[in-house]
């Protein structure tokens, strides 16, 4: 068995000589046969001759020999692929137009999976992956991934299911002194603090240098990015000391070029930290305080499962108490780098699953001409064909050819689309980071990976194949079923009215799809149209924000200068309002998430200053704001908006009244009881698009560590952001050096408008696209169906029919399909428009309509309009060409 499969795979080495030593056999047996047969009379010639037809086909012989020693089929591809490429060659313009056709179906589509791809299913850069497990509260609230340093200490020691375990935080923000710079000159960094098993557990080998162990206290690895762009890709920092903060460090090595974190949020950080040095840089020691700072990965054990790892969670996390001392419910995910089960990421399936359809629909009306472009080429060789089934060719083997074609054609085209693909992707890539940088003023980024990988090119030749399948079968099996009797007398084969309805689906499909896509492009761009207008209820045209980074100072100092650059600020002419607060309005947010009764509702915490009110330009409603004094203490008092005291309180007066340690309106120390003073109104903070939920506000000083200024003019903002600067600067230059002014307008608000217009501009392009292409295949659709009933036109002529007789004939013939394909469009626009209703309603995304809502009538009466337009444009030219044939030509042809 062996020996015979060894012989089959070295066939093709041996084929040549196989086939001449077996023709010379046969040329032997005729002649040894002929010998005999001129011994009994005949002469040569005739002995010959009746030698080889007593022999038979030799041909055939060659050909069943062939098939024992090899495969027949590998033999058939080769002689196909001989053939097609014949073919095509002798037709460049026919393979050109199907091969860029099917190049710009699979570029789009394989650039959208490329970035789902990066997103969604892209694991952790880390050795083995596929072990990796998050350990993380079981919920999928805002922080979830948070847990205290004590749930490391336990299932390091008693998880049996997790083979190790490692730690690490959110990144942190410290000024910092490089090597080889002044001590005066510092940048900001983000450095996140990891334990010191961090890169045995995940696998992680630096580049320059070392992994700090648990005896390194004050050791430091570098990003890659941040050792190339900030030190010059130096391998001689290794060893030199660094200051972060009030410490000085050593450096001990550089992370891998590859390596971007772990997520959570899914960008890299410039310094990895060991956790022994939390004590020296930040005010407590996060090992020890019991509040969750920090998130968790492990490595399964190799007999171990994810529902047998979550079984033992749930009894170890017995063990693991919050800051009130109630167990908390721990669960494992798969980790991925942006973990898109958690919380924020819960409506991007379903925005994919929206994009998806768009992009179906598209590369559906693509595939519907090319169906249409291939069935009349292959009507053009219907005389080849014929005569090839008169010779004896197997049609199995004719559709087979014809299939062939249609699908080299598409792995071509999907060849170029994956190379057309990564150029579009690299694009994607550098527009992203270069508007984040802009937007945010060069600090906000994202680590975004849109490489092509092996899930991108399967995809890619995936879908290639299919396209080819798709567009070549059905009108190869038809041309292989041509009437080799009927064919040759008729000289062209007639049209049926099978085929005509086929026609007719085609160009249904064509309208139908087109009609989603504009309806979606036209719901999305309504929502553009809207968010330049619209009202975010504070008074964003009139504030700045301004970002004032940690310079190389302690924090008692750092706080000290920051009261009076408040003082300095509100000093300024022009200057209404100055209030300090953790995060600017549409620049991020703590949310909790709430299950009431009826829905999930996401809660807003946010930390501000005595005049953050003010400074916004929101009135209290009820009862006060916070007081200097009380924002100075940290006071255990809140500021609730409507929303939430409609949701905690709705039968009562939410003035005065507490809410329990750990509960969902509590405080940054959950441990308090804070109490109401004051109700604000509803505003847009979070996204521009829609309503907040129910928020919180708390006190907050500019002692802490992070936050930002917000300031109120009286007249436009931007005449005043050099006078903040100079304010700024004469109380410490290295302050006005990494200080970010902005405008609401140029900052978060921009990155709102940037989430409407996105996608609104993919849409269009997408459905400008779809409408290109419905157009030349709505003409070709009706040119090819005009020109069957050629015949027919000319004998409704030649019996008297007018010519508005015959328009009237055409346009019924085609107009129907078109109504069809309205009514399923439509029918198909509602049900998208469903799915974008639903990610709408999702509390924690935003409203890309802008509360236009999915579905226009107005917007999809003027759709219909076009088509319209569209339809009787293509049906034109086709209609004029019949109404002027020769009924003597048409009758002759009968």
């Amino acid at each position: 068995m062996l020996r015979g499969l060894w012989l089959r795979l070295t066939y093709p080495l041996r084929k040549a000589r196989l086939d001449r030593e077996l023709r010379g056999e046969i040329e032997l047996h005729v002649a040894l046969r002929a010998e005999q047969l001129e011994e009994t009379g005949l002469s040569h010639d005739d002995a010959v001759a009746t030698a080889r037809k007593r022999f038979g086909n030799a041909s055939r012989i060659l050909a069943a020999a062939r098939d024992a020693w090899g495969w027949r089929w590998l033999d058939g591809f080769g002689q196909d692929t001989r053939y097609i490429v014949r073919q095509l060659g002798r037709t460049p313009g026919f393979a050109f137009i199907v091969c860029v056709t099917i190049a710009l179906g699979v570029a789009i589509n394989a650039t959208a999976f490329t970035f789902y791809n990066a997103v969604a299913l892209k694991p952790l850069p880390v050795d083995q992956p596929n072990n990796v497990v998050r350990i993380a509260q079981d919920g999928r609230a805002f922080g979830f991934e948070l847990l205290p340093f004590t749930a490391y200490d336990i299932l390091r020691r008693d998880s049996h299911t997790l083979q190790s375990v490692t730690a690490t935080t959110g990144p942190q923000s410290f000024p910092a002194s490089l090597p080889g710079h002044p001590p005066g000159d510092t940048r900001a960094v983000t450095a996140r603090f990891v334990t010191a098993d961090f890169a045995q557990v995940l696998g992680i080998h630096t580049r320059v240098g070392r992994w700090f162990d648990a005896s390194d206290d004050g050791g430091v690895v570098l990003d890659h990015s941040f050792w190339t762009n900030a030190l010059g890709a130096d391998p001689s920092v290794v060893g030199r000391t660094i200051r972060i903060a009030d410490a000085t460090l050593t450096i001990l090595g550089v992370a891998p070029e590859k390596f971007a974190g772990t997520g959570m949020p899914a960008v890299a950080p410039d310094l990895w930290l060991s956790s022994n040095s939390v004590p020296m840089l930040m005010t407590s020691d996060w090992r020890h305080d019991g509040r969750p700072h920090w998130q968790l990965l492990g490595r399964l054990a190799p007999s171990a499962s994810l529902p047998g790892d979550s079984a033992e969670l749930k009894a170890l996390s017995r063990s693991v108490l919050d800051t009130i001392g109630k167990p908390m419910a721990l669960v494992t995910r798969k980790a991925t780098f942006f973990q898109t089960d958690a919380g924020e990421f819960e409506a991007f399936t379903r925005a994919s699953v929206a994009f998806l359809a768009a992009l179906v629909l598209m590369l559906s009306i693509a595939v519907v001409n090319l169906v249409n472009l291939f069935a009349a080429r292959n009507a053009a060789r219907e005389s080849e064909v014929t005569v090839r089934l008169v010779l004896g060719a197997n049609r199995a083997r004719i559709a087979r050819q014809l299939a062939s074609e249609s699908v080299l054609l598409a792995l071509a085209g999907g060849a170029l689309g994956l190379v057309a693909s990564r150029v579009l992707a690299s694009w994607a890539e550098r527009w992203l980071i270069s508007t984040m940088a802009s937007i945010s003023g060069g600090v906000a980024g994202v680590s975004l990976d849109l490489g092509v990988d092996w899930r991108v090119a399967a995809y890619a030749a995936l879908l290639s194949i299919g396209i080819g399948l798709a567009v070549g079968v059905w009108p190869a099996l038809r041309a292989s079923r041509v009437d080799a009797n009927a064919a040759p007398r008729q000289g062209t084969a007639t049209s049926s009215a099978a085929a005509w309805t086929k026609r007719h689906v085609l160009l249904a499909v064509q309208v139908a799809s087109c009609i989603v896509l504009l309806n979606a492009a036209g719901a999305l761009l309504g929502g553009l149209r809207l968010s330049n207008a619209i009202d975010p209820r504070f008074d964003a045209d009139h504030m700045l924000f301004v970002d004032v980074l940690q310079a190389d100072e302690p924090f008692a100092q750092l706080a000290s200068h920051r009261a009076e650059i408040e003082r300095r600020l509100a000093a300024l002419p022009g200057v209404r309002a100055v209030a300090w607060t953790r995060r600017v309005p549409f620049g991020g947010t703590y949310l909790r998430r709430v299950t009431t009764p009826h829905s999930d509702v996401s809660v807003s915490l946010d930390q501000v200053s005595e005049s953050y009110f003010d400074a916004i330009g929101v009135r209290v409603l009820r009862g006060r704001s916070f007081t200097r004094e009380e924002v100075e203490r940290d006071a255990p008092l809140m500021v609730v908006s409507e929303a939430a005291a409609r949701m905690q309180w709705p039968n009562g007066d939410a003035i005065g009244s507490s809410v329990a340690p750990n509960h969902a309106l509590s405080g940054p120390d959950s441990t308090k009881t804070y109490t109401v003073i004051g109700i604000v109104p509803d505003i847009r903070s979070q996204f521009l698009s829609r309503m907040n939920g129910p928020a919180a506000y708390f006190p907050y000083n500019v002692a802490k560590p992070t936050g930002a200024f917000l300031l109120r003019t009286w007249s436009a903002p931007a005449p005043s952001i050099n006078a903040v600067r100079a304010a700024i600067a004469s109380i410490s230059p290295s302050l006005a050096d990494g200080a970010r002014v902005m405008t609401m307008e140029d900052g978060p608000m921009a990155l709102q408008r940037l989430m409407a217009r996105a996608p609104a501009m993919v849409a269009l392009g997408l459905a400008l696209a779809g409408l290109a292409l419905a157009s030349v295949g709505v003409y070709g659709v009706i040119s090819q169906i005009v020109t069957r009933r050629t015949r027919e036109i000319g004998i409704h002529l030649a019996l008297g029919a007018g010519r508005g007789r015959v328009l009237w004939l055409v346009a019924t013939k085609t107009l129907r399909p078109v109504a069809w394909g309205a009514m399923i469009g439509g029918v198909g626009a509602l049900a998208l428009s469903l799915v974008l209703r639903s990610i709408i309603a999702a509390p924690d995304v935003p409203d890309l309509t802008f509360g236009a809502g999915a579905f226009n009538p107005l917007v999809f009466t003027g759709i219909l309009a076009v088509l319209l337009l569209v339809v009787a444009a293509a049906l034109i030219l086709p209609a004029r060409r019949a109404m002027i044939i020769d009924p003597v030509l048409a009758l002759r042809a009968e």
